[in-house]
């Protein structure tokens, strides 16, 4: 397991990955302490090295998990509601293309890790469950917020 921290516009954020995928997300906190105290909070275990730097599949994994950070940050993603009572039906996931970068999230993050695996469990594993969910995100100072009515419930 790897990871790396790294700073952004909106705090210091972080990703931890083995060679198999990425396995946690930390969206940007105040401090880089703060990050690598929400890292270690996952109870994943980290090589001794972790440090993401290397040609291996856990570092090519950290550096595109680490790029779509950003672009999930700069709001150059699209984004759509899906309500966990919907996710029991393929068909309400029917637009979900397989390579698509999934940020799941829900307020405070239990209904999250529900729902990544519901996703896995129809072949979508591209998946990044965010890390204290919607609380976490409207604590960020820079991140701008915009509610559309197209995506709420």
């Amino acid at each position: 397991m790897k990871k790396v921290v790294f700073k952004t516009d909106w705090g210091w954020a972080g990703v931890a990955a083995t060679g198999r995928g990425v396995r946690a997300v930390v969206l940007p906190k105040p401090t880089r302490r703060a990050v690598e105290r929400a890292l270690k909070a996952t109870g994943l275990i980290f090589n001794a090295s972790s440090s993401g730097v290397g040609g291996d599949a856990a570092t090519k994994h950290l550096k595109a998990a680490r790029k779509a950070v950003f672009t999930y940050l700069g709001g150059k993603g699209r984004a759509f509601n899906l309500p966990l009572d919907d996710m029991a039906d393929p068909v309400s996931m029917a637009n979900i293309e397989e390579n698509d970068n999934l940020y799941v999230h829900c307020a405070g993050g239990y209904r999250s890790s529900i729902a990544c695996s519901l996703l896995k469990r129809q072949g979508i594993h591209n998946l990044r469950n965010v890390a204290g969910g919607w609380n976490a995100i409207q604590q960020l100072e820079k991140v701008e917020i915009v509610k559309e009515k197209s995506v709420l419930n």
